[in-house]
């Protein structure tokens, strides 16, 4: 899947369903490297549901994301998150990205390879602002996890025993 400024705002007609402002999937019958990637703009804003989801049985690339206020209407039942992504290879986010008061998590990142991201600010969302699990490294360059009623930024790149991993981070 390859998408270039990929706009989805204001999708969902209740809160019963759970609802999504783009769904990409690539996983389901298909067993070899099948890469995402979102190049340009790409805007998940006021979504009944999490903004923007991603499942690959590949690499996930994103550029220059912006998921704000995608909440469904209730307390908790359907979590919607401004970006949530399922990855069996690594994770990127390039540019600046933008993932603010949303529902819950900011940005949740489930993956058996790498996470690197570069540029991003996740604040004031009603969970954590960074949810990451990981079987890699987490690289965090230049990110913002500020005023979440969670935590900031949640790491654990200990899923995998005995795996000698690390965590860097530079900036803020």
């Amino acid at each position: 899947i390859t998408i270039r400024n990929l706009t989805a705002n204001y999708n969902g007609v209740d809160d019963a369903n759970l609802e999504y402002g783009a769904f990409l999937t690539n996983w389901l019958g298909i067993d070899t490297n099948q890469p995402v990637t979102l190049n340009g703009t790409n805007d998940f804003k006021g979504n009944l549901g999490t903004g923007l989801f991603v499942s690959s049985f590949g690499i996930v690339t994103l550029n220059n994301i912006t998921a704000t206020a995608n909440d469904d209407g209730t307390d908790g039942v359907n979590d919607a998150q401004g970006v949530d992504i399922d990855a069996s290879l690594s994770v990127k986010l390039t540019g600046t990205n933008l993932i603010n008061y949303n529902q819950t998590n900011g940005l949740e990142i489930s993956s058996d390879g790498t996470v690197s991201l570069n540029n991003v600010t996740a604040s004031n969302n009603g969970d954590n602002g960074l949810n990451i699990d990981s079987f890699g490294n987490i690289v965090l360059n230049n990110v913002t996890a500020n005023n979440n009623v969670g935590g900031g930024a949640v790491l654990n790149n200990c899923l995998k025993p005995g795996a000698n991993l690390a965590c860097s981070v530079t900036g803020r």
